[in-house]
């Protein structure tokens, strides 16, 4: 199933004139990474697993940041540029991960449309569908929500 590509590009609005790159009032954890930090180095991870480490690092200094979490599923799935699972996806990283950016708010129609396919993938097809209404209601003009919908419900 292709979806919106994945949320590794999205980082947080960074507050003008900060010298860090870090928003202002955010706070900052102690050790060698913010959780920002952490974040920038995932991207820039010369692999997979060392990507994944770094994303789980920010989400333990950040653990009630939705966005992190979508960020840390994108991963677990190894989306590729047109948002599909790859082969060595880790679904279980990935369904725990979107569980919990949904739980913490996330207001992406992406992760849900990632928390239904990930769903799908371990046979919860009620909740696959719950999922993608969810996606549908965030955002009912992206065309991919209707589409995973009428995928799941066909």
């Amino acid at each position: 199933m292709n979806v919106r590509g994945g949320s590794r590009g999205n980082l947080r609005s960074q507050s003008p004139g900060s010298p860090s790159g870090v928003e202002s009032g955010t706070p900052r954890a102690s050790g060698r990474f913010t959780w920002v930090g952490c974040i920038v180095s995932s991207r820039a991870a010369s692999d997979l697993r060392q990507a994944r480490s770094l994303i789980a690092q920010a989400r333990t200094l950040a653990p009630f940041d939705a966005t992190y979490a979508t960020q840390a599923g994108d991963f677990a799935l190894d989306l590729d540029s047109s948002g599909n699972p790859s082969p060595n996806a880790d679904w279980a990283r990935a369904l725990e991960a979107y569980s919990s950016a949904a739980r913490l708010g996330s207001y992406a129609p992406e992760t849900f449309q990632h928390l239904a396919i990930t769903q799908e993938h371990f046979g919860n097809h009620v909740a696959a569908v719950t999922a993608a209404r969810r996606a549908l209601e965030l955002d009912p003009y992206d065309p991919d929500s209707p589409a995973l919908l009428a995928k799941l419900t066909s």
